[in-house]
């Protein structure tokens, strides 16, 4: 039960989010790597409680340990299989660590716009562009700066209808331009409000209903430890 509740708690909480994200009244840019912050806070508790846990449950020690409180048999520290388990661990820990920032590195280069529809930002792509006097050619879902330099400057543009979601890739853009890019953008933006979106209400249900269930399994745990104290 502590790892089911450990495992769901921080998906609740980041369906909120997304939730409020998705309910503004305008469109909202978030960069690429508070974009993916968000994403490892959901996994937070399968990454370091839940992972660690099935790790150390292959040790009659460590499992007896996560499930009674106790140690249980086997060996102790300085032992084989101790230190086999402990090796395991930090292990684990490194991938996840080493993991972790190799993601966020890779997405600096991508900016996530929350709760806009795909006309509505291509739309405000063309006149940002337009705005900053740029030279740009479209080619599908590229925005090509300068095609005439063939120097492979573009943004990439990838929509997800049904979320009223996009990502923004930006190849090889430098960031003072990118910066300028993304200011004038949220701009015109801003002057583009949004219907009601229908998934804002769908994460708040899912991130509300985790939360009762979280609320509810602490007070069962709560209720049992009360009642082994009486007893």
């Amino acid at each position: 039960m502590p790892l089911f509740l450990a495992f769901i708690f921080p998906i609740g909480i980041y369906c909120l989010i997304l939730g409020a994200l998705n309910r503004r009244d305008r469109p909202v840019l978030v960069s690429g790597r508070w974009d993916f912050a968000g994403v490892l806070f959901a996994a937070s508790g399968l990454l370091l409680v839940v992972g660690p846990a099935v790790i150390a449950s292959v040790e009659e020690r460590s499992r007896n340990y996560w499930l009674w409180g106790h140690p249980g048999s086997g060996d102790g520290p300085g032992g084989a299989t101790y230190l086999i388990g402990l090796g395991v661990r930090l292990l684990y820990l490194l991938v996840v660590i080493l993991g972790s920032a190799w993601m966020l590195n890779r997405r600096r280069a991508v900016t996530a716009v929350y709760n806009v529809d795909q006309a509505m930002l291509e739309v405000g792509l063309s006149r940002v562009l337009e705005r900053l006097g740029l030279e740009w050619r479209r080619t599908g879902n590229y925005f090509l700066l300068k095609p005439g330099a063939s120097n492979g400057l573009a943004l990439e543009l990838e929509a997800f209808p049904p979320l009223r979601h996009a990502t923004l890739r930006w190849h090889g853009v430098e960031a003072a331009s990118r910066q300028a890019i993304e200011k004038e953008l949220e701009t015109v933006l801003a002057g583009m409000p949004t219907n009601e979106n229908a998934v804002a209400g769908w994460f708040y249900s899912l991130g509300a209903s985790v939360m009762l269930v979280t609320l509810a399994g602490v007070a069962f745990l709560l209720f049992v430890n009360w009642r082994r104290i009486r007893g």
